[in-house]
């Protein structure tokens, strides 16, 4: 018994060695993964995931692709790519991108976020709103949602509720910079239209 416990080690140590190889890191990981298994979409958008991390924003969107035309019910594939569309300035089609994660997954309160903002971008403050405050019914302690729910009032000229949001986000993360810059930005336009 001792024997085949050895051998049978042993040929696990072989196999374990072998692939080293292939965990020293996630592109060569999924990879190999892609390459042994290319019709399954998981892969590829793991690769789309880190090759988006490193900055490789065309290969990471090949690869979103890939997983979405694999697994069209997959949210998070729609999801991430809408990211990249944001980071490429295109809202119009991160938009068309949440709204069906949000068809297939109505409880992303992300995408909700994310979509919201989009549509502030091209200048629909109502639809804007109607999605942030979906994303905070859905996660009502989203501070980055309450945040861009204030500066989309801040702008729309409501100081006072654009102050109560920033005041929400700073309540539910009080390391959340950009919600300390924001109430500040909203509190002093108030004070000069006092002045």
């Amino acid at each position: 018994a001792i024997g085949a416990f050895a051998v049978a080690s042993a040929a696990y140590a072989v196999i374990t060695w072998e692939r080293i190889g292939i965990w020293q890191n996630d592109i060569i990981l999924f990879g190999d993964m892609i390459e042994k298994y290319p019709n399954v979409y998981f892969g590829y958008w793991m690769m789309g995931n880190f090759e988006k991390t490193g900055g490789n924003l065309d290969a990471a969107m090949q690869n979103y692709n890939k997983s979405i035309e694999l697994n069209a019910s997959f949210d998070d594939s729609y999801y991430n790519r809408g990211i990249l569309y944001d980071a490429i300035g295109n809202s119009k089609s991160a938009i068309q991108d949440y709204t069906t994660c949000i068809r297939i997954n109505p409880n992303s309160s992300d995408a909700y976020n994310n979509r919201g903002w989009d549509h502030f971008l091209l200048g629909d403050t109502a639809a804007a709103l109607h999605d942030i405050d979906t994303a905070i019914t859905l996660r009502s302690d989203y501070f980055e949602a309450y945040n861009n729910k204030g500066w989309i009032l801040y702008t729309s000229g409501a100081n006072a509720k654009a102050i109560e949001n920033f005041s929400r986000a700073i309540t539910i993360n009080s390391g959340y910079a950009r919600a300390y810059y924001n109430r500040a930005a909203a509190e002093t336009k108030g004070e000069n239209f006092k002045a």
